[in-house]
């Protein structure tokens, strides 16, 4: 099972490797080893992953064992030795994986909830304007201060409305730096 996933993995990791060998007879037992040393994972979840982070995996099992070298071809030999560390780096990557997943996740509703304000608020600033419209009073970004010192609104909607301006701008800036950022990387890979 292992030499499949092994070969498998590999083939589609690696094109730069054009023959993908059955396991020797010292393979084979290595692999079992393996198997037994990675419980309660198993090999179909963590040697793929081990194999196309194959180049991370080195690194981390350079820093944990203080080692100087790591294979740069995917070795078999190489995962029974440190077999413990592979299991650490799936585990600690896919641990990453959930909380990144998670923080999206919270951040996708907090866009929805804030969106959903942000509509709310814009219903009712669009009522609040038909109401002004009606009193044939001409609502502004210079006059939006003096209609509250008049009363014609509340503090509360004030400050909505001040920070919804505020936050507009905001947004264009921010636009406008993600726009230099990408000519400038796209610049930068033209050179």
């Amino acid at each position: 099972m292992l030499q499949h996933i092994w070969k498998s993995t590999v083939a589609k990791t690696r094109p730069d490797i054009k023959k993908v060998s059955d396991f020797t007879s010292k393979q084979l037992g290595q692999a079992k080893h393996i198997i037994n040393k990675i419980q309660p994972l198993t090999a179909a979840e963590i040697v793929p992953f081990i194999l196309e982070e194959w180049c991370e995996y080195g690194r981390y099992v350079k820093e944990c064992t203080g080692s100087s070298v790591y294979p740069t071809d995917p070795s078999i030999g190489y995962l029974l030795k440190h077999c413990s560390e592979a299991v650490n780096f799936y585990l600690r990557e896919e641990n990453r994986r959930h909380e990144e997943a998670a923080y999206k996740a919270t951040l996708a509703e907090e866009k929805l909830s804030l969106t959903q304000k942000k509509a709310a608020y814009a219903e009712e600033q669009e009522k609040r304007y038909q109401e002004f419209k009606a009193m044939n009073i001409e609502v502004t970004l210079d006059n939006y201060d003096d209609l509250y010192k008049q009363k014609y609104i509340s503090y509360e909607e004030w400050k909505q409305w001040e920070a919804i301006q505020y936050d507009n701008i905001f947004q264009e800036h921010e636009t406008k730096l993600n726009l230099i950022n990408q000519s400038k990387q796209v610049a930068g890979q033209m050179t």
